[in-house]
């Protein structure tokens, strides 16, 4: 199993497959971004293409799902965010989005339903883009915009003063227009939920209960069974598990959730991902480790496996 792909002399600084994990995208530190496809009967990698997307580090990279063409969203310290459509064999620019006056810290294509893009910046504001017409994907708009921020509450007495700006999108196509934001030194993550004719809201605040910041986080799919895996990564080295469901009570403001495993990542959780039925959890951090996370039959997770990054 073929295990790194050189992808830049700058140092790669964001990461992103595409829906079937057959093209790989890597940004760096000077603004390149490179295009690598996979073999399917060797596993290989091979580089399609590599252009200047930014004039700064590139921060955070989202394919689109298949549904809307072959779209990638590029955002950067130079705090624009660019959509890249590949046609006729080659990634064009078809959008610029230059509303922020910050960095962008992460974006993400929203669930299946709709081809939208949700992005947070440092200073804490979140912003949702939605095309006008999706089959053609070159006109935009600023759907919603939520200083998130300024409406989380101050977390006191945690360990470390860091900041993190991170969102995670529900990935249900029935559930559109919900996903999970964490911006400034906090331990809570805001679930926001937004449509097309309903401004963007906190609907519900999930408590880590950590005495460190969140570092992470990531939404799993529901899958119909009635509930989410959420996970939080932490800086004191433990990833949580929540079980996030819909509630009945109106004391719940509309959510609950449940912790339902405190795993030891050991080293601040830089990355959460699910697979695509939401019950294994690959966390990597800066111990230069990803662990691979697996539930019993009887609900316990635990460590399935380990990778280090020489492997």
């Amino acid at each position: 199993m073929q295990s790194s792909v050189y992808a830049t002399n700058s140092g790669v600084s964001a990461v992103c497959y595409d829906y079937y994990a057959e093209n790989l995208a890597t940004g760096s530190n000077d603004g390149e971004v490179s295009i690598h496809l996979r073999n399917s009967e060797n596993n290989q990698w091979k580089e399609e293409e590599s252009f200047k997307a930014h004039d700064s580090r590139v921060s955070s990279l989202s394919y689109s799902y298949p549904a809307f063409s072959k779209i990638l969203a590029t955002g950067s310290y130079d705090r624009t965010i660019k959509l890249w459509d590949f046609k006729q064999n080659n990634w064009n620019l078809i959008a610029k989005f230059t509303e922020s006056k910050t960095p962008i810290m992460k974006l993400q294509f929203s669930s299946p339903s709709a081809l939208q893009l949700v992005a947070i910046s440092s200073d804490g504001i979140l912003r949702v883009y939605q095309a006008s017409v999706p089959s053609e994907p070159s006109s935009w708009s600023c759907l919603h915009t939520l200083h998130v921020t300024s409406s989380q509450p101050i977390t006191k007495n945690l360990k470390d003063n860091a900041e993190t700006y991170t969102i995670s999108v529900c990935p249900d196509k029935e559930t559109s227009g919900m996903l999970g934001v964490v911006a400034g030194n906090t331990n809570s993550v805001d679930i926001i939920t937004y449509s097309t004719s309903q401004r963007t809201s906190i609907a519900y605040q999930l408590e880590t209960n950590s005495n460190n910041s969140i570092s992470s986080i990531a939404w799993s799919p529901g899958c119909q069974r009635g509930y989410w895996n959420f996970a939080a990564g932490s800086r004191d080295g433990f990833v949580r598990i929540f079980k996030l469901s819909y509630s009945a009570h109106p004391e719940d403001d509309g959510f609950k959730s449940e912790l339902v495993a405190e795993l030891e990542h050991g080293g601040v959780v830089a990355s959460l991902s699910w697979n695509v039925f939401g019950n294994v959890l690959t966390s990597s951090g800066d111990n230069a480790k990803a662990n691979v996370w697996k539930p019993s039959y009887t609900g316990v997770w635990t460590c399935h496996s380990t990778y280090t990054i020489s492997e």
